[in-house]
């Protein structure tokens, strides 16, 4: 389901859900990154002020390689409930922090295993692995942490 006005992301994420492995090749519109840490942070900081927000991302950026790292393990170790649940997580966060692509990434994986088939998301989780330390490096050069 995408709702009107279509924008470019909700309709790639909606393209996503029902062609994991054939949207991700394509890449997320624009760039890796929404401005300078992306828009839903912008508008909390504008509510809760740029110490608090610089606080939250100090503090949850460690959570973003955690999850990432859940990933990779359960892939690995084939443990389908962990990898849906630690993409669905790594999905929302990366959303959060404006990392588009690390965000549809992980949603495709997330939709693999909602789907049950959970082995099809080896594509996805490699680009996760090549792409990973560079968004997570241009969000901290970004917002200066």
């Amino acid at each position: 389901y995408v709702s009107k006005p279509v924008r470019p992301v909700e309709l790639f994420r909606a393209l996503a859900r029902q062609l994991p492995d054939k949207v991700i090749d394509a890449g997320l519109p624009g760039p890796a990154m929404a401005g300078a840490g992306g828009g839903n942070i912008r508008e909390l900081e504008k509510a809760l002020g740029p110490s608090f927000i610089a606080n939250f991302m100090k503090d949850y950026l460690p959570e973003l390689e955690n999850l990432y790292r859940r990933i990779e393990t359960a892939y690995d170790q084939g443990d389908e409930k962990e990898l849906l649940h630690a993409a669905h997580d790594l999905k929302s966060l990366s959303a959060l922090f404006g990392l588009g692509q690390m965000s549809a990434l992980a949603s495709a994986v997330e939709m693999c295993c909602l789907q049950g088939r959970w082995q099809d998301s080896g594509p996805q989780v490699g680009k996760l692995q090549a792409r990973f330390a560079d968004d997570l490096e241009a969000l901290r050069q970004a917002r200066g942490l």
